[in-house]
């Protein structure tokens, strides 16, 4: 879902506001880039990750309560 949301928010174009978006070929390597390699940082400082957020961590997703 994140690179979906990713590859939306480059596509953005609101001059107006100073948002242009990307050529679709930058997007595309940008994308990649992120999709391919964005997992070393992940993994690197996943102690960190797990500090900042220590219910959703890349391990373990909190089980969701029916009500």
């Amino acid at each position: 879902m994140a690179d979906a949301i990713l590859l939306e928010a480059m596509a953005v174009n609101q001059p107006e506001l100073g948002f242009e978006a990307e050529a679709a070929p930058i997007r595309g390597l940008m994308w990649s880039a992120v999709r391919s390699f964005g997992w070393i940082p992940w993994r690197r400082h996943g102690k960190r990750a797990a500090n900042l957020n220590p219910i959703w961590t890349a391990t373990a997703w909190p089980e969701v309560q029916a009500v």
